[in-house]
């Protein structure tokens, strides 16, 4: 789940792996030589609340729900998990006001010795600019980590659709001078065409962007990673 608690146990990860707090996603040279990191202050382990970024500013918030309903055998349970989140972000690194109204949903089915997902984690995100939908949306799903092998496990990618142009999200599972992956991703890149555009860390309470330096694809890294720094799966 990606609530307080795993939240906290990636920051405590990263700290015992790196040896003190400022422990990184690893980044291909490239991506890192591109970028320019940006703090992601005020988005930690609220529930809701204000943030910065660059020189932008704006407030979100998020939620997760467990829910869990007997089943007709005395053993069996089915958990469903909902929740989401929404931000809005002004500032000289968007245009307007862009706002964002994220949600996701997952089922489970425990037969005691068995846990079985029914229903795969999906999250979806629709935007806005200075109120009025915009021709653009994120999808973040559950995939295998290693497609085709049998008890692959899983991982999260997706794709981020803006402004005519489409990233596709990959996991990032790695942090600097680790060797051993991560379970769940702790940031996500940015790819197009093959080229990577951007990233995000979201290890932990303390967030980086890793955004192009100028241009469309500086809004596009910027508003995607947001949508998924909101994200809280319980």
């Amino acid at each position: 789940m990606y609530g307080l608690t795993k939240i906290l146990a990636l920051s405590l990860l990263a700290g015992a792996a790196g040896g003190c707090s400022t422990a990184q996603i690893a980044l291909s040279p490239h991506l890192a030589a591109a970028t320019e990191p940006l703090a992601l202050t005020g988005m930690g382990y609220g529930e809701s609340g204000r943030f910065a970024v660059a020189g932008s500013s704006g407030a979100f918030t998020r939620k997760a729900l467990e829910s869990r309903q007997q089943a007709p055998f005395p053993d069996d349970a089915t958990t469903h998990y909902r929740g989401g989140g929404s931000y809005s972000i002004s500032g000289p690194d968007v245009a307007g006001t862009v706002s964002a109204i994220c949600r996701y949903h997952e089922e489970e089915v425990d037969a005691g010795a068995l846990v079985a997902t029914v229903e795969r984690f999906r999250y979806r995100c629709a935007f806005a600019r200075d109120g009025r939908p915009i021709d653009a949306d994120l999808r973040l799903a559950a995939v295998p980590r290693s497609p085709g092998k049998l008890l692959s496990a899983a991982t999260r990618a997706g794709r981020l659709r803006v402004g005519g142009q489409t990233f596709s999200i990959k996991p990032i599972h790695h942090m600097v001078g680790t060797r051993l992956p991560s379970g769940d991703p702790l940031g996500y890149r940015f790819v197009r065409d093959g080229q990577e555009i951007g990233a995000v860390d979201l290890n932990g309470g303390r967030k980086t962007i890793f955004a192009p330096r100028h241009g469309d694809d500086r809004e596009a890294v910027l508003i995607g990673s947001l949508a998924l720094s909101i994200l809280w799966h319980g």
